[in-house]
């Protein structure tokens, strides 16, 4: 290297130095480590620094900021920060490293208050500084960091590999401990294609431990091992016995480092681990392990953790005294006081709010396989309160995503103690509330699409509390069983089910009788309802599937239907469908060999709690119909909708709609547009079951389920003539997430949409014939009824065959609607009134000339 390049390297390496060192002034250090200055002075001292800012001084005032943060005053923190990246003088330097430093910083000091979106914002803005590849790998790792925390497993994958090709070939270190992250956050996506992608970069990991001696700490080769025992404890349904074996094999190198390093709760923490994959593998010396765990460990949570894990073993030997006492010992550590004096209060300001409810509903589930049904009840309104409380305070999708999937385990249990009570109120309302939570969902979850390219402009500014989950106390409040039943007409029973994989129950509700049944064989059921839909999602052409469907569909309504509903004189039946049920139309069942249509009028709801709060909001529209049929598309490949505009067309002429086809019904118009209608028709292509967000195809692009949630509408009706806009991806604990439901979040009164690709000539018979009926004063329900009835009457063979006429359904409100005149109409009628009389008077006077001819 000749001297020139010396030196050049030299004065880099200064300046290196400089932009990320930690130096500081005499001054500012006499300052900060002062004992005779009190905060406040200190606080004045230092803020006479910004009347003199310049370059030199800028890692003073860095530090000014660091020793706010580390006094608890982050807000003056990142104010400060704020202004030195906005200075006129450090613009003037254009310094990448200052600024790359400083945004990593308001980053950061957001994060530390939870403000997790600004702190995306700031994070990228770092990484789109080039050069210091260590910086930006840091900065793409606490981006995977926060979108893990959110509970976007897509986009924390993205941004965790973005961070490992940046420290593979900068920091080991780093890389390291971002392997290790990055499988965490795959393991939770609990992905089976993910599972192989997590074991390669932990292998690659462990690799370079093995290949470079002192790369990195003992701590972090201990995570190291025990993060792949986990990827393969979590993944042992793939291969029992492989899966087996290696994590226990890492478990074991990481316990032997955790035993030379003394480190107690890691020990706790892995035998705990191993016990667990014992317990999962239906191992004999389960027991041993968690006996262990217990031994080392020195911190509640993890005590606590331990104690349910025993509690399972024991429930699984069905020696459920045992699982009992283990239960209450792990619920009384999260507690200060015992669990039977656990009052609201108490709960309120519990810290351990989500791993306290997890172990309620493992307490209230060993009591009701006990029998003691009154202290399961208990403890399942406790666990009910405690829901609402973990709700409220979410911050991040995730913790929404947790009180989801508990929210069915704890209401199916919860009505199943109720059956056994014959508590009928209670029950009612688990059921109802298990609905109320899926309706709930936080509508501005995501501003972005987790498939797309995320715009980071969008989070600047841009508070947590505009995510907050919503306070719904209101909304999600409950209707009283005797309100219900006042509610509702004499011809009318409500049919409110609640299911899950292992049982299940229904609630029917009239107005003077009221029942609570068990739905058994749900294993059979589910195989019943796969067939089902096979055939009836199709036209039936042969008499073999004709009988099988017939068959199939005896069987099904003999278990969701374990009365007769003819007996009480009942012609209306109001479904509250869940889980696999959602997929049925349940006017297609074989009912006293025929179809159900032929004997009731249905409708479908999500909650009879929320149809009653959402048919009570003010609706104004201005105007009665908007029709949209794009008809031809020039992107996805979407076929041409033959009969789309002669449908739209019809409908417009029977109601005096507005029009919006082929190159009109674009996006743009739609959105403009709607929330001035009484009645929204949509006749195009649309998917409910696109697993990563369902759609509605226009003319010129799609509107996705996101998009439908931040729109408004005052309609009383929407139609979505389409493919499949009922049938949502299916999960417990979220219902759903349908088309329909993001039309009902946005303002809807009642929608009717599709379960299946729908045939375009049949649906078009059907929706036509709907408006008419419509437009003489029937019911929604009784409209919809008859329509296919009707089509039923003037088809036949395969033509009649469910697929033709079942698949569209009326969710939500079922009553009349008021319809405005047709001026056009009037305008017709009035001359054609006018014409009439002067044909008349003109025969009358015809007659009188002709009269008076002839006399003379």
């Amino acid at each position: 290297m000749s001297n020139k390049q010396i030196f050049i390297f030299l004065i880099l390496l200064t300046i290196c130095n400089k932009v990320f060192s930690q130096e500081n002034s005499s001054y500012y250090l006499e300052t900060i480590n002062s004992k005779e200055y009190t905060k406040e002075r200190k606080e004045t001292i230092l803020d006479s620094l910004f009347s003199n800012f310049n370059y030199d001084n800028f890692y003073d005032i860095h530090e000014y900021s660091r020793w706010f943060w580390k006094n608890g005053n982050l807000k003056k923190a990142i104010s400060i920060n704020k202004k030195i990246i906005n200075h006129k003088e450090l613009k003037k330097t254009k310094n990448d490293g200052i600024r790359k430093r400083l945004l990593k910083n308001l980053g950061y000091f957001n994060y530390l208050i939870k403000e997790y979106y600004e702190s995306l914002y700031y994070y990228n803005q770092a990484t789109l500084i080039s050069g210091f590849e260590v910086e930006s790998a840091k900065s793409y790792k606490k981006i995977g960091q926060i979108f893990f925390v959110l509970g976007d497993y897509y986009n924390a994958e993205k941004y965790y590999d973005k961070a490992l090709t940046y420290a593979k070939t900068t920091n080991l270190n780093l890389y390291i401990g971002i392997c290790i992250e990055a499988s965490i956050n795959l393991k939770k996506t609990k992905v089976k294609k993910k599972f192989s992608k997590g074991v390669l970069i932990l292998q690659s990991a462990i690799k370079i431990i093995n290949d470079n001696k002192n790369v990195t700490t003992k701590k972090r080769i201990l995570e190291t091992y025990t993060s792949l025992g986990d990827l393969y404890n979590e993944f042992l349904f793939l291969n029992k016995k492989s899966n087996f074996k290696q994590a226990y094999n890492n478990y074991k190198i990481s316990l032997k480092i955790a035993k030379q390093t003394k480190d107690f709760q890691e020990i706790a923490n892995i035998l705990n681990s191993i016990g667990f994959l014992h317990l999962a593998a239906d191992k004999n010396n389960t027991i041993d392990h968690f006996k262990k765990s217990l031994k080392y460990s020195t911190e509640n949570l993890i005590s606590s953790t331990i104690y349910s894990n025993l509690s399972n073993y024991y429930k699984q030997k069905e020696q459920l005294n045992l699982s009992l006492e283990n239960i209450n010992k792990a619920v009384n550590l999260l507690t200060t006081n015992k669990q039977d004096s656990l009052s609201k209060e108490l709960l309120k300001t519990n810290k351990h709010k989500f791993y306290l409810l997890n172990k309620l509903i493992d307490k209230g589930i060993i009591l009701n396989k006990l029998s003691k049904y009154e202290d399961a009840l208990k403890t399942f309104k406790k666990c009910d309160y405690l829901l609402d409380l973990v709700r409220y305070e979410s911050n991040s999708i995730s913790s929404k995503l947790f009180w989801q999937e508990k929210a069915t385990r704890l209401f199916t249990e919860a009505t199943k103690t109720c059956y056994f009570l014959n508590d009928t109120k209670s029950a009612f309302y688990f059921i109802e509330k298990n609905k109320a939570i899926l309706l709930l969902e936080n509508i501005n979850k995501q501003k972005y699409n987790q498939n797309d390219e995320i715009n980071f402009e969008i989070f600047k500014n841009l508070k947590m509390s505009d995510y907050k989950t919503v306070d719904f106390s209101n909304e999600s409040k409950i209707m009283d069983l005797k309100e219900v039943q006042n509610n509702l007409p004499l011809n009318t029973v409500l049919l409110d089910y609640i299911i899950n994989d292992d049982f299940g129950y229904l609630i029917s509700v009239s107005k003077h009788y009221i029942k609570l049944y068990k739905i058994c064989n749900l294993d059979i059921l589910a195989k019943y309802i796969t067939s089902y839909l096979q055939l009836i999602s199709k036209p039936i052409t042969d008499r073999s599937n004709l009988k099988k469907l017939e068959v199939l569909s005896k069987k099904i309504t003999k278990i969701i239907l374990p009365f007769q509903l003819d007996k009480n004189n009942y012609t209306k039946l109001i479904i509250s469908p869940d889980y696999n049920l959602q997929n049925i139309p349940f006017e297609s069942l074989n009912y006293n060999n025929k179809f159900l249509i032929e004997t009731f009028e249905t409708s479908y709801i999500y909650s009879y709690s929320y149809l009653i709060k959402n048919n009570i909001i003010k609706r104004e529209p201005k105007k009665q119909l908007i029709s949209f049929a794009p008809y031809a598309f020039n992107y996805d490949k979407l076929e041409t909708l033959n009969y789309s505009l002669i449908e739209s067309e019809e409908i417009s002429e029977i109601l005096d709609g507005k029009n919006f086809e082929k190159e009109l019904a674009v996006l743009k118009n739609f959105e403009g547009n709607i929330n001035d209608f009484n009645i929204i028709n949509i006749s195009s292509h649309a998917n409910a079951s696109d697993s990563i967000n369902p759609w509605i195809a226009f003319k010129d692009q799609k509107l996705y389920l996101d998009d439908i949630y931040k729109t408004k509408n005052q309609a009383e009706l929407v139609v979505l003539n389409a493919c499949k806009t009922s049938l949502g991806e299916i999960k417990k604990g979220e219902g759903v997430f349908s088309l329909a439901r993001g039309f009902f979040r946005s303002g809807s009164k009642s929608v009717v949409s599709s379960l299946w690709n729908v045939n375009d000539k049949s649906n078009s018979e059907i929706t036509i014939n709907f408006y008419k009926y419509l437009k003489k004063g029937f019911t929604k329900s009784a409209a919809l009824r008859q329509a296919k009835l009707d089509y039923l009457k003037t088809h036949n063979l395969s033509e009649a065959s469910p697929y033709y006429w079942s698949s569209l359904i009326l969710i939500g409100d079922d009553s009349a609607i008021q319809l405005k005149k047709n001026h056009k109409q009037l305008i017709y009628n009035a001359i054609a009134v006018i014409l009439a009389v002067f044909l008349i008077l003109f025969i009358k006077k015809s007659k009188m000339l002709g009269n008076i001819i002839k006399f003379n």
